[in-house]
């Protein structure tokens, strides 16, 4: 048993030797991890603000009828395309043809009234007043033989104070109608009196007024688009009694901006002009800023800036992202994916076979990379197997 016993202890310490001599060989031979790196360098890009914006239109108007009344016939739907000059709705405009009608007709009334008075009396009118000068005249001389026979017979006690009175009034009467009938006759010839002139022509400019006024109500008992354009909405229905100005037909314009809210350190910073990238899905647009706003938004106190997409088409309403261009930047760029945190950012780098670590502060956030401050041109950026590594292994650089 004893010899026994003494060649199973033997073993047993054989195997622990062996044992601890293959543990010292791993331990002297340190794992070697690969690596992909990236040599960093320092970039120069465009500077932006970047926020998000959403498409709309340029310009959007609400058009209604100048005068009230009843819609007889709405041209246009929601959604329709429409060109300048276009008839988008109008009113029934029984009545305000006939009030034109009659304003027309007293504006013709009033212009020959002007153009008799300016143009002096027909031949016709001329003899006219002469038949009756010379009716007047013989009626007054004989009023007026009259009156002295009479006035005779009474100075000789013929006749009464009654009969003289009675020819004497006879006589003034004649005498008054003779010199009108002079006086009209006079004027006829000489033709009609500055102040009848200005008088009747205020009464042609005045009838002249209102026929186009009346005119224009017409006009304005009908829409027609100003611009071309799309209808956003249309507000009433054919049948409806509308009041005047109120908005009837809603259209927007062709033209398509993205309209940005910046805040007032930002807006400081950009001018008419800029550029901009409007970005939406995969695609990246140019655009240039058309207007900023001197009042920042009652609610959200942002500016509201208008990027222009020079003629490209957009649905309306879709959110966008935006980088306005103010400027140029250097600096380094890094992949985000190869930012690790322990409470303070940091990467691996590679110098010679080992690894490094070095803390580093985010600058600005470019999409899947970040400006980083903390890295030097041609460091060694590990870009994968980086979960795997730790400060101060051996690694060997792969493609």
């Amino acid at each position: 048993m004893r010899k026994v016993f003494i060649i199973v202890m033997c073993l047993i310490s054989f195997l622990f030797v062996s044992c601890t001599d293959e543990n010292n060989k791993n331990i002297s031979k340190p794992k070697i991890k690969p690596v992909k790196v990236i040599e960093v360098k320092e970039e120069v890009r465009d500077k932006e603000l970047k926020y998000l914006g959403v498409v709309t239109a340029e310009e959007v108007k609400k058009f209604g009828f100048k005068v009230s009344g009843k819609i007889q016939k709405i041209y246009v739907q929601k959604g329709s395309k429409v060109k300048k000059g276009m008839i988008l709705a109008k009113l029934d405009t029984k009545e305000l043809e006939l009030s034109v009608k009659a304003a027309q007709f007293q504006m013709k009334v009033a212009k020959s009234q002007y153009d008799k008075i300016s143009n002096g009396a027909t031949q016709e009118e001329v003899n006219k007043a002469k038949l009756n000068l010379d009716k007047a005249k013989e009626a007054y001389e004989f009023a007026n033989e009259n009156y002295e026979k009479i006035k005779k017979l009474y100075e000789e006690g013929a006749v009464s104070k009654s009969e003289l009175d009675k020819a004497e009034l006879e006589f003034n009467i004649r005498k008054t109608e003779f010199n009108q009938a002079n006086e009209v006759y006079k004027q006829v010839l000489k033709g009609g009196r500055y102040e009848d002139k200005d008088a009747a022509y205020a009464n042609y400019e005045q009838a002249k007024v209102n026929y186009e006024y009346k005119k224009s109500l017409l006009e304005g008992a009908k829409i027609v688009a100003d611009t071309d354009g799309y209808v956003v909405d249309v507000l009433y229905k054919e049948g409806e009694l509308v009041s005047q100005g109120i908005p009837v037909v809603i259209i927007r314009n062709r033209n398509q901006v993205v309209r940005v809210g910046l805040s007032q350190k930002d807006v400081n910073k950009v001018k008419l002009g800029d550029k901009a990238i409007i970005r939406l899905d995969d695609e990246n647009l140019v655009g240039v800023i058309t207007n900023i706003d001197d009042v920042p938004d009652n609610q959200t106190r942002t500016y509201s800036v208008d990027v222009a997409l020079n003629g490209r088409q957009l649905q309306i309403g879709s959110i966008v992202k935006v980088g306005i261009i103010v400027g140029r930047e250097k600096g380094i760029f890094i992949p985000i994916s190869t930012i690790m945190t322990n409470g303070e950012d940091y990467v691996y780098v590679v110098k010679g076979d080992r690894v490094i670590m070095k803390k580093i502060r985010i600058v600005e956030t470019c999409g899947d990379r970040v400006m980083v401050e903390g890295l030097e041109n041609g460091d060694k950026l590990v870009i994968e197997n980086i979960k795997q590594i730790r400060p101060d292994d051996r690694v060997k650089i792969v493609d």
